[in-house]
């Protein structure tokens, strides 16, 4: 599964408590990084989730500049260490971050914040190799049906159901060919499925249309 906020909260040994929307707990975190930086961002990528235990901050912190600098940076979230530098998380950082839209989490004492960054790590690459299995499965369907004796038909209907999309192939004067729906539009929740079977396997839209933009 991708590393998200969520799947950290999930995992009650890390003790992480949400401090926003429920909403913003699905950012995809593309790494963990520490800082103590008033900027940070000049280190950062964007999408990272920040960890932080708020040493430099103190009640003449502008936190509504700090939290602008992350979500203008496109941070995944920040996780604000508590029970060294701040018993809780400063009321100030809460308001900002519910302000700006920018996922908080806070995380206990006992923690620590290599916990965390071994969590994202570890979650990224299970969602790397699972990108790998998936990748070498639908090559593998997918070679299965261009060697069957059904044609591209079979392959269309394959790739359009790995990809959840309608798969279609032009020939040179831009026609429409063979075509296959995506499994959705096939179960019904989508009325005239563009689809219809002919002999061999293959399929061809019931109506053939020029693309849209596409010279006549």
């Amino acid at each position: 599964m991708p590393a998200t906020l969520r799947n950290l909260l999930a995992d009650r040994a890390l003790g992480v408590r949400p401090l926003c929307a429920d909403t913003l707990l699905d950012h995809p975190i593309s790494w963990a990084h520490i800082s103590e930086l008033d900027d940070p961002t000049v280190y950062l990528d964007g999408g990272e989730l920040l960890l932080t235990t708020g040493l430099g901050m103190d009640e003449r912190t502008d936190h509504d500049a700090f939290v602008g600098r992350l979500v203008g940076h496109g941070l995944a979230g920040l996780g604000f260490g508590t029970g060294l530098s701040h018993e809780v998380v400063p009321q100030p950082l809460v308001e900002a971050a519910e302000r700006r839209g920018l996922a908080l989490v806070e995380i206990p004492e006992r923690t620590p914040f290599i916990a965390i960054t071994k969590a994202v790590s570890a979650a990224l690459a299970a969602e790397a190799y699972a990108q790998v299995v998936r990748t070498d499965e639908a090559q593998r369907a997918l070679t299965a049906a261009a060697l069957g004796t059904q044609g591209t038909g079979r392959v269309l209907r394959q790739l359009a159901r790995r990809l959840d999309a309608w798969v279609l192939l032009l020939d040179a004067a831009c026609s429409i060919r063979p075509a296959a729906c995506c499994a959705s539009s096939r179960g019904g929740s989508t009325p005239g499925c563009c689809c219809s079977t002919r002999p061999g396997g293959s399929s061809r839209p019931s109506r053939r249309r020029r693309p849209t933009g596409s010279p006549s």
